[in-house]
């Protein structure tokens, strides 16, 4: 199961940042395009009835399986300019604003995890010039 999931962590990442899943090379820009945001929309579908009410459970399921290696990932997507271009910042917001809900409000992620959060976070309200993310103060306070 960890070599799979190690695949799906590296098909997630390619496509991301517009490449072909496992043999390298670019994608055209449309299948990039279309690539990129079904990858954003696949992680943050809710699927509230198919799992008893629990949401994002494809999110959580790589936010379990490797924190760390899942936010190496969102980091080269979210400092990729074709990412940038191709994902509409309103939906990048959107999932910064899923992921601190699904890690902050729920009790099975633990501090090292929820710090991974913070910083991968802070590099995105970071960036000079950009406004990719939005992020309660409160939030830093918890």
């Amino acid at each position: 199961m960890i070599a799979i999931g190690n695949q799906a962590l590296v098909f997630i990442q390619t496509t991301l940042v517009g490449d072909i899943y496992p043999y390298g090379g670019r994608l055209s820009s449309d299948l990039a395009n279309f690539g990129r945001n079904q990858i954003i929309d696949f992680l943050s579908y809710l699927h509230p009835r198919q799992t008893g009410g629990l949401l994002y459970t494809n999110l959580r399921t790589f936010l379990h399986f490797n924190t760390r290696d899942f936010f190496n990932l969102l980091t080269m997507a979210f400092d990729n300019e074709d990412f940038l271009h191709d994902v509409h910042t309103s939906k990048r917001r959107a999932f910064c604003d899923i992921l601190l809900r699904v890690m902050v409000d729920d009790v099975q992620f633990s501090s090292n995890q929820i710090s991974i959060l913070f910083n991968f976070l802070s590099r995105q309200l970071a960036k000079a010039g950009q406004q990719h993310i939005f992020v309660q103060g409160m939030l830093f306070e918890q």
